[in-house]
């Protein structure tokens, strides 16, 4: 249940480690995404919502981090010409990984700076330079583990019956919506 005044932050992470190029995120097959998606009710006119960072706060923190000897190659035409091909990350040396957390952490501000929106078929708004909040409680993912394994029943035609019934009732559900 989402309450009034309840936020929700959505955090993707992804695994390139065994990748020897730039991973660039988009909506190519070839790309990293992030995408989640929610029913709730009653309708509102809310098509959709994303977050990016800022090209400062981006091109600051990837400035700092060649300074530092993380990323490699020409950060300047990287940026100017959004082309990230001969850009590359340093994983062998000590700290990189508490370095690559500071763009997501809030604990820097200058890192911490994003584009936010949200919007219907009707309105929309798009918000500049918003920092990302603090303070919220993160997810717990043992809250709603099972501490024993169970099998399904004997009788496989009602096991079977309900789960057809489930996916009904849920059809049947975002009909009505």
């Amino acid at each position: 249940v989402i309450l009034p005044g309840d936020t929700l932050i959505l955090d993707c992470y992804y695994d390139s480690t065994s990748r020897d190029f730039f991973t660039y995120g988009g909506e190519s097959t070839s790309e990293e995404m992030c995408f989640s998606f929610y029913f709730y009710y009653p309708a509102v006119d809310f098509q959709g919502s994303g977050s990016a960072k800022t090209e400062a706060a981006l091109s600051q923190w990837m400035k700092d981090a060649n300074s530092e000897g993380y990323l490699t190659g020409d950060i300047d035409y990287a940026l100017e010409n959004s082309d990230f091909s001969n850009i590359g990350w340093d994983n062998t040396k000590d700290g990189h990984l508490e370095f690559y957390n500071r763009l997501w952490s809030t604990d820097y501000e200058e890192y911490n700076q994003n584009y936010m929106g949200c919007g219907g078929e009707e309105n929309g708004v798009w918000l500049e330079e918003v920092s990302l909040p603090t303070g919220f409680e993160e997810y717990d993912a043992n809250v709603f583990t099972c501490d024993e394994t169970t099998s399904p029943p004997e009788d496989k035609a009602y096991f079977i019956g309900n789960i057809c019934f489930s996916i009904i009732m849920g059809f049947l559900g975002f009909m009505f919506v």
